[in-house]
């Protein structure tokens, strides 16, 4: 009898099991769709279409890219997290949705670390600090000496409070031990011209190939917030290197809603992996965002999404910033 009821729960299982299988070994059957929670142009989402075509290349569907902007990236991501887990809706996740706004908001309406399955990181971006042109600092140990003398007086822009730019800012004046005012703007290009007007001194901020502020020498790279020199950047020393442990980069990566087969998680990582190695898919991916391809596995991507959130956490509670 016992014998029975077990086979009689393993066929249950095997019935409820085995088209879902079958379905994820022939994974793609029709288009593919990518949430971008943020608005046509930008970085995010022009590296999201490229990443779209190339897998539509590879899976041989349409693959298209869904722009879903608002409330700090919390509409996309909400859909994204109701989704169905069958891997024929994913999201473009940024620190933004990913490890920000489930700190510094009260109701995101989604738990990133619950609700998704990182699948890889398409790129790295890093953060640079930047000043206006006039600013007598021309290194970082000297814009810490003269934060020291006079604390308060050296203001840096963002693109908004709890934007990126300001967690870099808070994070630099945390590890530095200076106090720096943050004068927060609706969005980078409005700060960045004030930055090159000299309305505000610095900021720490991520640059497009050729920025044309940084072309016209309107405003002037200190330094780079990644741990290690930049073979881009050969002659700019990092921040890290006066402010040990500081690094400010951000990234973009695929996510799937909870529950999506592995089958399917390993089936498109392969593939957008072998695609940002291509040297075309790559300097296509440097021109739109300015960051390098990474195409990390599953394992390594849910590690660093797990450790940004941790490192995310510990600031916020440091700075003491308040939820909105």
């Amino acid at each position: 009898m016992k014998f029975n009821l077990l086979a009689g729960r393993l066929a249950s299982c095997l019935a409820i099991l085995l088209p879902a299988l079958a379905a994820a070994q022939t994974y793609p059957t029709k288009g593919i769709r990518i949430i971008v929670p943020f608005a046509t142009g930008g970085g995010t989402d022009l590296m999201s279409r490229i990443t779209a075509e190339e897998m539509s290349k590879s899976f041989n569907v349409p693959v298209i890219v869904d722009n879903m902007a608002g409330a700090g990236g919390t509409i996309g991501a909400r859909q994204a997290a109701r989704a169905a887990a069958d891997g024929y809706t994913l999201m473009s996740g940024t620190p933004g949705t990913i490890v920000i706004n489930p700190h510094l908001m009260k109701e995101p309406g989604y738990d990133s670390i619950r609700d998704f399955v990182a699948i890889t990181q398409i790129s790295g971006s890093p953060g640079f600090l930047i000043v206006n042109k006039d600013f007598p600092a021309t290194s970082v140990q000297a814009l810490i000496n003269m934060a020291r003398k006079d604390p308060g007086s050296i203001n840096y822009a963002s693109a908004g409070i709890g934007s990126f730019l300001h967690l870099s800012g808070e994070l630099f004046a945390s590890l530095a031990k200076v106090k720096i005012t943050h004068v927060p703007y609706k969005g980078t290009s409005p700060a960045l011209t004030d930055l090159a007007a000299g309305r505000v001194q610095i900021m720490f901020n991520l640059l497009q190939p050729d920025d044309p502020f940084v072309k016209s020498g309107a405003v002037k790279l200190i330094a780079i917030g990644t741990p290690s020199p930049s073979p881009a950047f050969p002659s700019l020393p990092t921040i890290a290197a006066t402010v040990p442990g500081y690094e400010t980069s951000t990234w973009l990566g695929l996510f799937a809603p909870v529950g999506t087969p592995q089958v399917v998680i390993d089936r498109v990582y392969r593939t957008v992996s072998a695609a940002v190695k291509l040297p075309t898919t790559r300097a296509r991916l440097a021109t739109a965002g300015g960051g390098e391809p990474v195409g990390s596995s599953p394992a390594e991507f849910t590690t660093f999404v797990a450790d940004k959130y941790r490192e995310m956490g510990e600031l916020v509670k440091v700075t003491n910033m308040p939820k909105q």
